[in-house]
């Protein structure tokens, strides 16, 4: 069974206070979000991570380096600088465990299964084990051994449309980005056997960076290419064509600063490309600053659209931290709900 990056967040959570919980072991597509899980479970819990990347190890990177003791003529392994030292805590993050040599993967099975290393290092009890890696179809892995497989609890994450919309909001990725992918959701997660570049949850959050960059001049011919590094040739060329929609677009910190409602937004039906960038562009700058005035005007904009482009704006902005609370007190909000309680349960 598949989980999306919330669920996985919540189960990581739940166990990770379990002390004899087995180790999680995160999967899936590169660029599906299995870090920020990691990471967001870490930030929650207070515990400070330890990355490793198993890829990158040799086993005296793990075991430690043999040196002869003399006066007892025993040879004894000097442990890496990395493990946790005594009477600490954290979270220790096996990246890309797959991806390690099969030799690798045998020394981290004990360090996994029976938190020790070699014969004389213990993990201490405040460190917790998590760890990550890519499907074997994704390529560059090794098969885990069944011995390994089978002691671990396996999370496989898969991408999630309206998770993603949330995370983008919070995180200001560019509301022309959010609004392509709402309106082509097949190209959230859309591997390419023939190319690493390709969409995904992360290459999306770096194409807004690449706008970010073009701000000035999302015209520029230099813009596609730019965009095609990161997504692919098929999709950055779609994302610039959609971009040029943007010229037609209303300014939404005019709408939400001064109120100066669009009253010529066309319907759902007749042109989606432009009102899916509409209502996300007015939701990605409400996102950035949340005041009673911006939430009033907000809902004086979408009230005019018809019912279903006015859902998608309501149901987004409902997402966002702030809002809910600010919303009793505007007038034209208590009409609105009155009127499309239903759809909006």
């Amino acid at each position: 069974m598949q989980v999306t990056p919330n669920q996985a967040e919540r189960i990581l959570e739940r166990l990770l206070q379990t002390p004899d919980a087995p180790p999680v072991y995160l999967e899936g597509a590169p660029g599906i979000g299995k870090s920020s899980v990691v990471h967001a479970v870490s930030a929650k819990l207070k515990l400070p991570v330890l990355d490793v990347r198993a890829a990158y190890l040799t086993p005296p990177d793990l075991i430690g380096l043999p040196a002869l003791e003399r006066d007892v003529g025993r040879t004894v392994y000097y442990l890496p600088e990395f493990l946790p030292l005594p009477d600490t805590s954290g979270l220790l993050v096996l990246e890309e465990l797959p991806s390690a040599a099969p030799a690798i993967q045998v020394a981290l099975y004990q360090l996994l299964l029976d938190r020790r290393v070699g014969w004389r290092y213990e993990l201490p009890a405040g460190w917790r084990v998590v760890a990550t890696g890519n499907r074997l179809e994704d390529g560059y892995t090794h098969p885990l051994s069944n011995a390994t497989a089978t002691r671990l609890l396996r999370l496989e994450l898969r991408a999630d449309l309206d998770e993603f919309t949330l995370w983008a909001l919070e995180h200001g990725l560019h509301p022309m980005v959010l609004s392509f992918v709402q309106r082509n959701p097949q190209l959230l997660h859309a591997p390419n056997e023939h190319s690493p570049h390709h969409p995904n949850p992360r290459t999306w959050a770096f194409a807004s960076r690449v706008l970010a960059a073009f701000a000035d001049d999302l015209e520029s011919p230099d813009l596609e290419p730019a965009l095609s590094g990161v997504l692919g040739d098929g999709a950055a060329r779609m994302l610039t064509a959609f971009l040029k929609l943007s010229a037609f677009l209303p300014d939404p910190e005019a709408v939400l600063e001064r109120g100066a409602i669009p009253q010529n937004i066309p319907k759902l039906s007749e042109r989606p490309d432009i009102v899916y960038a509409y209502t996300n562009a007015l939701v990605a700058a409400l996102a950035r600053r949340v005041t009673p005035a911006r939430v009033r005007n907000f809902v004086k904009a979408i009230t005019v659209l018809e019912v279903e482009a006015a859902m998608l704006a309501a149901r987004l902005a409902l997402k966002l931290r702030g809002v809910d609370a600010i919303l009793g007190d505007v007038p034209e909000w208590k009409a609105f709900y009155t009127r499309h309680a239903a759809l909006l349960s």
